[in-house]
């Protein structure tokens, strides 16, 4: 099925692989049950298998078989938007299938938190499964960072401010409060902490 794939592999001689009959996913790099799955798609494809539900149920079982952790199953989109013009009909306009593929691959990165990476021939889809082949000890190692979690620090005026004046503009950024109320208000206060 992924012949191109497996010439370009071939070819760069760079990766070690095997190829095998796969019952999810095109190219899986890792071993259970740390593997990543990758599915690749071309444009095209990607708009045909939306339409016809294909790309649901692949997906679906590529996450049933990772116990549903999403940063295991990558997305890779290949060729440009141009290829959507080939095969347009009057009940499918190359305007249709190029929103419907902009607002999949939305959807699936920021609702559905699946990685989607885009490459622009067969070869840069070779270049991004090496990679992924390469950062695997890395992308396995720990779970997802989560960048969430704030540290507040105390506030520090900049060398040369006087630490009064900047309270008084952020009090001034508080909806209704005058600069002269802003100003009386910090000059009331000692320090800011």
């Amino acid at each position: 099925r992924e012949k191109k794939l497996i010439e370009c592999m071939s070819k760069k001689a760079l990766l070690p692989f095997s190829v095998e009959t796969l019952r999810v996913a095109d190219v899986i790099i890792g071993a259970p049950p740390q593997e990543i799955f990758i599915e690749r798609k071309s444009l095209p494809d990607l708009v045909n298998s939306i339409f016809d539900n294909r790309l649901y149920n692949q997906l679906g079982n590529k996450l049933y078989a990772t116990d549903y952790e999403r940063f295991r199953t990558v997305l890779i989109v290949e060729g440009g938007l141009s290829q959507l013009q080939l095969d347009c009909t009057p009940r499918r306009p190359y305007t249709l299938k190029r929103r419907l593929a902009q607002a999949t691959m939305a959807r699936l990165s920021i609702r559905d938190q699946i990685p989607v990476l885009r490459s622009s021939d067969i070869n840069g889809t070779f270049e991004l499964v090496r990679i992924l082949a390469a950062e695997y000890p890395k992308l396995t190692a720990w779970r997802p960072l989560q960048y969430s979690v704030r540290q507040d620090k105390p506030f520090r005026p900049r060398r040369g401010e006087d630490p009064k004046e900047v309270l008084a503009d952020q009090l001034r950024c508080v909806r209704g409060v005058l600069r002269s109320a802003a100003r009386k208000l910090a000059g009331e206060h000692g320090h800011i902490s």
